[in-house]
């Protein structure tokens, strides 16, 4: 047999490892392990073999009696598979063991470059004095261990002895895998390969967290970061350090790619743009341009030329409409004056930008400020309109434009109208479309123009801005400013169309549809620092977001700014919370939202403004219309209320860290527990989320079908068309194909939706056929905002019979049922009590919620649940019982008659005469209910204007007397709504 085990072995490339069997360890048994060599290049240090040894055995050593040399006594192979112990070794003549040293390619004798490590002093890990002596005394009796088998290759004159490293935690389960420099981590104090690291990583984790795959993902990043099990661990520390230690949690570094040296430079004075403005943008400093406007004038941004500008914020996209709309007023006003008045032009031999210097001081002379003034009183004929998605930002954006009148511009702010704002003295509009260059406007205040008839109070303007283009892939107002932009180049071909996003999925497409040139520049002016934070529970989470507000706060940047944070979390209870939070630990925060006053939201701004405030914590609801200049960025949370951000959502939310000429750095971290899931029906969890968010694709700007808002957009056009009341005339079939053609969500049948449009008498086809033209009741529709199937269904209840049985429709039941007001929430008191007293945690404090609702049902306050609650909160829950879920509906209190109810006393509250602080005190003190002052005008602006929609749906069809006399009702009611007008303060 001997013979044919030389044989084999002799024809197999292989090497061999003998060491200490560890079940005997006072006895000199050693393990043999043999495995197949594929690739052996000693040059390269690189040897790679087969996982699975083809032998594994175990030899016991005996010192002969002749010459006390140490020789195999016994030798037996190892049957892994083994399930009864008496067949797990099988014997073999000893004197084979020799063949499996002189035929292998080489021997590793022993661990003993797996030493333990040194005493190591860190944030991360101290490994003990003591501890560390004990090993090493161990280490060194191991060593000593292997003595025969170093005795016996001796005694064979065998030299091929080679040292490889071998993972601890492998060898202590009788498996051997080699390590090297490049793939051994450290556990503890030794060296274990990366499997055995990640399985230790994973034990010790999911004792306290469920481990997903995306997690384990992380961990494996985390692993190959720092190759050193105990640093990952101490990650998830409550006490770690992630101020100290940036690097364990950096995801990513966002930065210039492009090189200053091969960067283009450029300033306001190497192009034709207006003299008035460059003196303008070098009072403030603005002479030398970013990449992106350089890129926009070199493509035609001072020709009339379509753009569509994508770029990061601080990227200067705001700068390049202006270049191209207010220098075409500027020349456009200074051509009226003199070639129309005959007055000379006192700039026209000005300074070239050689005389241009950085100190030098930009006074007019008097005949200069003369002319400018004079040029403030023309009306220009190529004006500008700047289109914002949102009231917050159009209030942002005049506030800047009004320095323009230094230059002879004028603007004005288009943001529709607010009828209980307007009795505190808040006007609509300051300035006219008529007088001002400049507008600064919603979508939908300009929108209400065109489909009101009124497009000819913009036939002037030469330059459109549309701020915030990636709007288009917004659910509920994406068809409208589709319609909007369409609309606009109809109706303005000659107009010079801007468009600008931060984040676009596919500019290319985009850009191609609106036949604009893209401008598309990827870098950022400002790095920006990518985090991801694992936080294991609560008040780590809090801890950490404390810690990062502090630090940030105290530092200032190159340019003299403090470091200021902007907090996104999902609900209003939480920015409330987190604020308050944040206060006693003597921090300034404030809360966020759309709930709060006008008045308090200004302050809030002014304040962040002027660094008087260290944090703003908002909700990502309302990311779009915040634009406070921050260096910090922290995701509490990653969804919208109970939905998940989206990637563009995120994008855009993050994009607000880091400020051109404030910050040096901007700053991005996700707060995620592993784990955690936000809804039943959603079973994606926080850090799968949080991944997808880091490294996912924008989504794509087109939005699903949909018929009925698709429609809408065709009524529109069709109602702008028909503004002259005197012709019966409208919109030609050529131009309203071509409208269509316009839409970038296009995707519907034309025919399908004139043939849908007639059908419901909204539209009626005139001049021979040749054109369409809205009827009344389409008009009233399209000017109301209301959805196709709301305006049918106020129609049918307007013009149903009346009976003693079936009276005339109460028209604020009418207007509530177009409107729902979810926004009531239970005090923190209340909520606390309720938890408290119940053992259960409510996710929500939302009156309406399900989790507050379960508490409350009658099969939950039961005689038991009774005796628990004090007297107050139980109190406060039979009024809610009497006085808001009163109903017998089977599902009560789940149904929408508590919400009814709620409505109703809003209503009678507002009608009675309360003004809007006053309504939100009765509902804290008498139900111990919290609505937001903001929530609140808000609910009662919308169901004014379904009044008012009302109203001219009424007016359009014909109705029975006493629903007639129900409609003339409305404007009382609406003046009732609104409340006494007051005066503003001088």
């Amino acid at each position: 047999m001997s013979p044919s085990i030389s044989g084999i072995l002799q024809k197999k490339k292989y090497f061999t490892i003998l060491d200490k069997d560890l079940e005997h360890p006072r006895k000199k048994y050693f393990d043999v392990v043999c495995f197949d060599i594929i690739k052996d290049d000693q040059f390269y240090h690189e040897l790679r073999y087969r996982e699975l040894p083809f032998f594994t055995g175990l030899v016991l050593f005996d010192v002969e009696t002749e010459n006390g040399s140490y020789v195999p006594f016994k030798f037996w192979k190892r049957n892994l598979k083994a399930t009864n112990p008496e067949n797990a070794l099988k014997v073999l003549d000893p004197s084979d063991f020799r063949y499996f040293i002189l035929h292998a390619q080489f021997c590793i004798v022993g661990n003993h470059l797996n030493r333990p490590q040194g005493h190591q002093m860190d944030n991360f890990q101290v490994v003990e004095t003591d501890a560390h002596e004990i090993q090493i005394q161990q280490m060194n009796e191991y060593l000593n261990s292997l003595t025969p088998v170093y005795n016996y290759l001796n005694a064979l004159h065998y030299d091929k002895i080679r040292n490889y490293l071998f993972c601890h935690s492998c060898r202590q389960n009788k498996r051997y895998t080699l390590i090297d420099e490049y793939n051994r981590y450290k556990n503890q104090a030794f060296y274990v390969c990366r499997k055995c690291a990640g399985n230790e990583i994973v034990a010790t984790l999911k004792t306290r967290i469920e481990i997903t795959s995306e997690f384990k993902k992380y961990l494996s990043k985390m692993l190959k970061r720092y190759n050193d099990v105990v640093k990952v661990l101490n990650i998830f520390n409550p006490n770690f350090d992630i101020i100290a230690h940036r690097e364990a949690t950096l995801v990513n570094v966002r930065k210039k790619k492009i090189q200053k040296a091969n960067e283009k430079k450029g300033t306001i004075w190497d192009f034709p743009i207006p003299y008035l403005l460059q003196i303008f943008y070098a009072k403030k400093h603005r002479v030398e341009l970013l990449p992106a406007q350089i890129m926009a004038l070199e493509h035609g941004l001072l020709h009339n030329q379509d753009e569509l500008i994508v770029s990061s914020t601080s990227s200067g996209k705001t700068m390049i409409g202006e270049m191209a709309g207010i220098g075409k007023i500027i020349e456009n006003k200074i051509q009226i004056l003199t070639k129309n008045n005959n007055q000379k032009n006192p700039f026209h031999n000005s300074r070239s930008k050689s005389h241009y210097s950085k100190d030098e001081s930009y006074t007019f002379s008097e005949e200069q400020v003369k002319f400018l003034q004079t040029m403030k009183k023309i009306k220009s004929k190529a004006k500008m309109l700047y289109l914002v998605p949102i009231v917050a930002l159009a209030n942002m954006r005049f506030q800047e434009y009004k320095e323009l009148q230094k230059i002879g511009v004028n603007s004005a702010l288009k943001i529709g109208i607010s009828h209980i704002s307007r009795k505190a003295g808040v006007k609509e509009d300051l300035g006219t479309l008529t007088k001002a260059d400049v507008v600064i406007a919603t979508y939908e205040a300009i929108d209400i123009l065109l489909r009101s008839g009124h497009p000819y109070l913009l036939r002037d303007f030469r330059t459109i801005v549309v701020d915030e283009i990636q709007m288009l892939a917004d659910p509920e107002r994406g068809f409208i400013l589709d319609g909007l932009i369409a609309r606009l180049r109809l109706y303005l071909p000659k107009a010079q169309m801007l468009y600008l996003s931060a984040t676009i999925s596919d500019p290319e497409k985009l850009a191609t549809h609106i036949r604009a040139s893209l401008i598309h520049y990827k870098d950022r002016p400002v790095p920006i620092e990518r985090h991801l934070v694992i936080c294991m529970d609560e008040p780590t989470k809090f801890k950490h977001l404390r810690r990062l507000v502090r630090e940030e706060y105290r530092v200032k940047s190159s340019f003299g700014f403090k470091g200021q944070t902007i907090v996104f979390t999902n609900s209003r209870k939480n920015t409330e919370k987190l604020a308050e939070q944040l206060r006693k630990n003597n921090i300034t925060a404030y809360a966020y939202h759309g709930g709060l006053d006008y008045g308090k939201r200004k302050f809030i701004e002014k304040s962040f403004e002027m660094q008087k405030v260290a944090c703003v914590v908002t909700t990502a609801a309302l990311a779009a219309g915040v634009d406070f200049p921050a260096s910090l960025v922290v995701f509490y949370s990653l969804v919208m209320g109970i939905q998940p951000l989206t990637v563009a959502d995120f994008e855009q939310m993050s994009g607000r860290a880091g400020r051109l000429k404030k910050h040096d750095l901007g700053k991005v971290y996700l707060l995620i527990t592993p784990g955690k899931t936000f809804t039943a029906a959603y079973m994606e969890t926080e850090e799968q989320l949080a991944m997808r968010l880091l490294k996912g694709e924008i989504e794509a700007l087109q939005l699903p079908p949909n018929d009925e808002l698709q429609y809408a957009e065709i009524l529109a056009i069709i109602s702008m068309y028909s503004y002259d009341r005197t012709l019966e005339r409208g919109i030609s079939k050529g131009n309203l194909r071509y409208f269509h053609s316009l839409l970038f969500n296009g995707d519907f049948d034309l025919k399908s939706a004139i043939k849908y449009l007639y059908r419901v008498h909204m539209i009626r086809p005139v001049y021979n056929n040749t054109e369409f033209r809205t009827t009344k009741f389409g008009k009233a529709v399209a000017e109301s905002y209301l959805s196709l199937s709301q305006a049918i269904q106020i129609r049918k209840e307007l013009t149903r019979p009346v009976t003693e049985e079936n009276p005339a429709p109460d028209m604020l039941i009418l207007a509530q049922s177009l409107n729902k007001f979810m926004n009531v929430y239970v005090t923190n008191r209340m909520l606390a009590e309720l938890s408290l007293k119940s053992e259960r945690q409510s996710r929500s404090n939302n009156l309406f919620s399900n989790s507050v609702l379960s508490m409350i049902s009658a099969d939950y306050m039961g005689k038991k649940q009774r005796g628990r609650l004090n007297r107050r909160v139980y109190e406060t829950i039979i009024r809610w019982i009497e006085d808001i879920f009163n109903c017998s509906c089977e599902d009560s209190p789940y149904c929408d008659c508590g919400r009814k109810n709620v409505e109703g006393f809003i209503f009678d509250y507002r009608l009675s005469g309360l003004s809007i602080s006053e309504i939100v005190q009765v509902f804290k003190d008498e139900f111990e209910i919290k609505i937001f002052p903001g929530d609140l005008i808000d609910y009662l602006e919308r169901i004014i204007y379904s009044l008012l929609a009302i109203q001219k749906i009424g007016k359009s069809v014909t109705v029975s007397p006493q629903t007639m006399l129900q409609l003339k009702e409305i404007p009382k009611l609406i003046n009732q709504l609104i409340g006494p007008r007051k005066l503003p303060k001088k």
